[in-house]
């Protein structure tokens, strides 16, 4: 193995992970692909990582190490400040509770390479604190190309492709271009424009990165109000698909309501003065689109029952009752 080839920045983002994130950096440390720098972006961390970072930094030339002051929004301020100092051609995100798959960045590479194109995609494992074994990756294997076009359909299916992480960039597809600050869910507003400006993407079937859930978590955190970020990067794939993609604009948009509906069941069940403000606001904008809704054929049957609830007014009283 040698540092040929073009230079890939990792970007890691590191925020209260002492656990995890030598794990982390360790399946860098083991990739096949060698020509990398590790950009450790450390977001004020409260506990070791500062100084796990600085070790490593400390041991290894191609490591380096950014301290910021928390923002305590999200990590968009981290992966900026990453973007910033990438010195690579290609650049690729792993959170730091997360790790790879020894072959994540050749792969990745090869794909773009081979396809001619400006960004690469791969598939993803949900993991837990059991050992993971690595599977036997075929690197020459069939990579789909996909149209930017189909790429929004992707996320509108699944919103788990929103995610930064799993994906190699040329580093030109993020001039001009910042994660939102003070935002959570930033990922979900930034991919759209990525995909926008690659138009084509190379899609690989394998699992390359571990997706960590602890298993206390694995039903997802408790509803708050930085939940409704969300339906704001919802709403702006809404207006991608109006202004570029409108043979996908009813789909956003049904996938907007849908995920409108999903966020009054748990505003229903707040009783201070935003969450009911915010409940009424979005129970008529549901019944201003009734008829749209009910009649689109990407409306599930389970939707359409609750837009039924939301019709008599009984959508409220039902999910404030309902566990």
């Amino acid at each position: 193995m040698n540092n040929t080839g073009d230079l890939i920045s990792i970007i890691v983002p590191v925020y209260k992970v002492e656990k995890y994130i030598s794990r982390c950096i360790e399946s860098i440390l083991s990739q096949s692909y060698r020509n990398y720098e590790i950009i450790l972006v450390d977001d004020a961390s409260p506990d070791n990582c500062p100084q796990i970072c600085d070790d490593y930094a400390n041991k290894y030339d191609n490591i380096f190490v950014i301290h910021l002051k928390n923002s305590g929004v999200g990590v968009s301020d981290a992966r900026n400040a990453g973007i910033a100092m990438a010195k690579g051609k290609y650049i690729t995100f792993i959170d730091s509770d997360d790790y790879a798959h020894e072959f994540l960045l050749e792969v990745l590479k090869n794909a773009i390479e081979k396809s001619n194109v400006l960004m690469s995609m791969c598939s993803y494992k949900r993991v837990d604190d059991s050992k993971v074994e690595m599977e036997i990756i075929d690197n020459e294997n069939d990579v789909r190309i996909i149209s930017d076009l189909e790429a929004l359909d992707l996320l509108i299916s699944d919103q788990t492709n929103a995610a930064v992480w799993g994906k190699l960039y040329n580093k030109e597809l993020f001039d001009n271009l910042y994660f939102p600050v003070g935002r959570h869910n930033e990922d979900m507003f930034v991919i759209p424009q990525i995909f926008k400006k690659a138009q084509k993407i190379a899609i690989v079937p394998q699992k390359l990165y571990f997706y960590y859930q602890q298993n206390e978590s694995l039903c997802r955190s408790e509803f708050n109000y930085n939940m409704l970020d969300m339906l704001e990067a919802i709403s702006f794939w809404r207006e991608q698909a109006k202004l570029y993609y409108p043979e996908l604009f009813e789909k956003a948009t049904i996938h907007y309501f849908s995920t409108v509906i999903d966020k009054c069941q748990n505003l229903v069940k707040k009783n201070d003065e935003y969450g009911v403000l915010k409940y009424k606001a979005f129970k008529e904008d549901i019944l201003n689109n009734y008829h749209y809704i009910i009649h689109s054929k990407y409306t599930t049957k389970n939707n359409k029952i609750k837009m039924m609830l939301f019709k008599y007014g009984l959508f409220r009283l039902f999910f404030r009752t309902y566990k």
